[in-house]
């Protein structure tokens, strides 16, 4: 099953449940969309997926649960405890105080900083007679990325 398949089955499932019209959504979306998406001849943004999730009165993390269940044939609970366990691994990684780092003022912030940083940790590892795979190694870097910085200057 299509992932635009298996959300086609969750939101019938979920007006069907909540005795739901088409135009009952109509906050979210006009009443030819929401056929087109419930027979699965339209994908959706993850604002309109937002949007749809909260005229029904659910999370979009919900809806998005049940369409894991949909696909996969597992159950809440197993998709749930999938979810809790990469979440867990990402957590050890560091990926929240990463993810922490994205964000500046509720906005995603500008990536112009990290390459000018990458920039400069290039050039210093250039400067103390590094190679470039030895800088892309120890920065833990592309050696694309670690090219493309090797000879520019203006820093």
């Amino acid at each position: 099953m299509s992932l635009s398949q298996g959300l086609a089955a969750v939101l019938r499932a979920i007006r069907a449940t909540k005795d739901l019209a088409q135009s009952d959504l109509a906050s979210a979306a006009g009443r030819t969309f929401l056929s087109r998406i419930e027979r699965a001849k339209s994908d959706v943004t993850l604002s309109k997926l937002d949007e749809i999730a909260l005229a029904t009165g659910l999370d979009t993390v919900t809806l998005m649960v049940l369409r894991a269940v949909a696909n996969n044939g597992k159950t809440p609970e197993q998709i749930l405890k999938c979810v809790e366990e990469e979440l867990a691994e990402f957590k050890s990684q560091g990926g929240l105080e990463k993810l922490t780092s994205q964000v500046e003022d509720g906005a995603v912030a500008s990536r112009a900083n990290s390459r000018l940083e990458k920039q400069l940790a290039v050039q210093e590892c250039r400067m103390i007679g590094m190679t470039q795979r030895e800088a892309a190694k120890k920065l833990q870097l592309p050696k694309s990325t670690v090219a493309d910085l090797w000879n520019v200057s203006g820093t």
